[in-house]
């Protein structure tokens, strides 16, 4: 789809708008960082705004970490992931080979835990570097090294900064393609990458609070294979989306995908709900959601030259709709040229990657003693595409 989506011709005289992350280019990777979110903008809010987003990072930096365990963290990992997170927010330069550092060696957290608050000072003096915590370090140390093991991942996320700012970008009214590159990533790795920019989604949008409303630009979002990204806390990005101007579409095959909790979740949580080509179990369970038969939801089928979806919107359609879509109609507009095409993929590519082999290699930790100074957050008008 995103191969399809940036040759449009349409998209030729809009490179500035258009921002694609692709780790497909293998010799362009993108400038990623896991621990780069924008925070150095919290000077310009107030106290409040700033104490929930820095929350709200820690929360999303749980949520990241346990893909990158491949599982729920366990009590005492999201201890050790809590209080991290809050540390390599403030160590400047912060890369995924810090955080594999910090773990191998305790003691090159030091010279950073001035920086911290009492309580996350205490918790490194008195609790890190404790022996019941050696096992849960050393499991954590596994994993990390599992992960970086794969060179394309390791490559994107040892730059120091993010290349891309979604919190600008959407504001700005961007484009924005991301292609989790399963094939190339394998499972563990497209779940880590898809869940780091749903991270700096979230982020984005609970900035959002300290915008004016009026000022918010309607922003719309489309995940696909939602299931490989997401838990239960997915019922409160879907609340904060719709709050803060954004719309967000999920797709998956089936409801098999998602265990009961995440069904409960997505069940309550979305407001419209759109089916076809179900299983007999599938249009049970959603003819219930969707205030009608099973078997008007097993009638949607995809045809030679079109498909059929039925279309469930709360409180407006009291049965679901029918809605019949051609197939084909993106691949039948106008595309760009060969020589289009690749003006915009190299503007991208000096915005938001790197030559291969300019990559940030793992640097020996310093104390910065000038902190870099705020960004001041620009608002653009809204605008019309």
């Amino acid at each position: 789809m995103i191969r399809n989506i940036v040759g449009l011709s349409e998209l030729s005289g809009l490179s500035d708008r258009v921002i694609l992350i692709d780790p497909n280019d293998i010799e362009y990777p993108p400038c990623l960082n896991l621990f780069d979110f924008g925070l150095d903008r919290l000077s310009n809010y107030d106290p409040v705004e700033r104490e929930k987003l820095i929350n709200g990072a820690i929360a999303l930096y749980e949520y990241m970490f346990g893909a990158l365990l491949g599982a729920d963290l366990t009590q005492r990992q999201g201890v050790i992931f809590r209080y991290l997170a809050r540390l390599l927010m403030v160590v400047p330069n912060a890369t995924i080979h810090t955080l594999r550092e910090f773990i191998e060696s305790p003691e090159k957290t030091r010279p950073y835990l001035s920086k911290l608050d009492p309580t996350s000072k205490l918790f490194f003096e008195t609790q890190f570097f404790a022996s019941v915590y050696d096992d849960t370090r050393q499991q954590i140390l596994t994993r990390l090294w599992g992960v970086i093991s794969n060179s394309v991942l390791a490559r994107m996320f040892s730059h120091t900064r993010n290349a891309v700012d979604l919190f600008s970008a959407l504001n700005r009214g961007s484009l924005i393609l991301i292609n989790t590159a399963k094939d190339l990533l394998k499972q563990d790795g497209c779940e880590i990458f898809g869940r780091f920019f749903i991270a700096l989604l979230v982020q984005a949008v609970q900035e959002r609070a300290a915008i004016p409303e009026n000022r918010r630009r309607a922003t719309f979002v489309y995940i696909d294979e939602a299931q490989d990204y997401f838990d239960e806390g997915i019922e409160n990005l879907l609340n904060q989306a719709r709050k803060y101007k954004v719309g967000l579409i999920l797709a998956h095959q089936n409801l098999g995908q998602f265990d009961l909790r995440l069904q409960a979740a997505v069940m309550a949580s979305t407001a419209i709900k759109i089916a076809g080509g179900l299983s007999a179990r599938d249009a049970g369970t959603l003819s219930r959601e969707m205030r009608c038969e099973p078997e008007f939801l097993l009638a949607m089928r995809k045809h030679t030259a079109s498909t059929d979806f039925a279309c469930f919107i709360r409180n407006v359609t009291a049965p679901p709709v029918a809605l019949t879509v051609p197939l084909g109609q993106m691949e039948r507009l106008p595309r760009m040229t060969e020589a289009e095409l690749e003006r915009l993929r190299a503007h991208n590519r000096r915005r938001v990657a790197a030559v291969r082999g300019e990559t940030a290699e793992p640097a020996q930790l310093q104390v910065s003693q000038q902190p870099a100074p705020a960004e001041k957050v620009e608002i653009e008008e809204p605008e019309l595409l």
